[in-house]
């Protein structure tokens, strides 16, 4: 499994921008995406896919120095559960 996450900070919040890929031998059945323990989706894929985008426009909050935490899991046909967090802290 393969993610991609990508964030920045908007005049309201965090945009944020998740892509995940499947490895060749499994697809994603299911994707939930946390911003600061608060789940943003938990987006259960009508049928399984080799792979998944999907953007988040002014999520969350944001003020200088604030910490985030973004959790991505993504279940794979097999139920198998992975997993990608990135944390950063907002620029002054």
């Amino acid at each position: 499994m393969k993610f991609n996450l990508n964030h920045t900070r908007s005049a309201m919040g965090n945009d944020i921008v998740v892509a995940v890929e499947a490895d060749r031998a499994n697809t994603i059945r299911r994707v939930r995406t946390e911003l600061d323990g608060f789940e943003l989706t938990n987006d259960q894929l009508e049928s399984p896919s080799d792979s998944y985008s999907r953007t988040f426009l002014g999520a969350g909050s944001a003020s200088p120095g604030m910490e985030h935490t973004l959790v991505v899991s993504a279940e794979q046909d097999d139920e198998k559960v992975h997993s990608s967090t990135c944390i950063w802290i907002d620029s002054i």
